[in-house]
């Protein structure tokens, strides 16, 4: 069934359908919250051997430079959010 079929069967419009599916998955996502992912890289960022995390305007970089404290730092911070 379709999304449009579906509206017309429960009487609902399709605006009112999107509307509270969108909130219906961002309070599903703020329930779960923070979560680590696998991330699998493609061949031209494996050779770079870097490493980038973007999360909410902030960004991470870590390379095979970098020292360990540091990355045990991020990691203890990542783990509050």
């Amino acid at each position: 069934m379709s999304n449009k079929d579906f509206c017309v069967d429960r009487g609902i419009s399709e605006k009112t359908y999107y509307y509270w599916l969108r909130r219906l998955r961002e309070a599903a996502a703020n329930a779960m919250g923070p979560q680590l992912v696998e991330v699998k890289l493609n061949s031209r960022y494996e050779k770079s051997g870097t490493l980038r995390i973007c999360y909410q305007g902030a960004e991470l970089v870590i390379t095979a430079e970098t020292p360990a404290e540091v990355l045990s730092t991020a990691l203890q911070v990542l783990k509050k959010l």
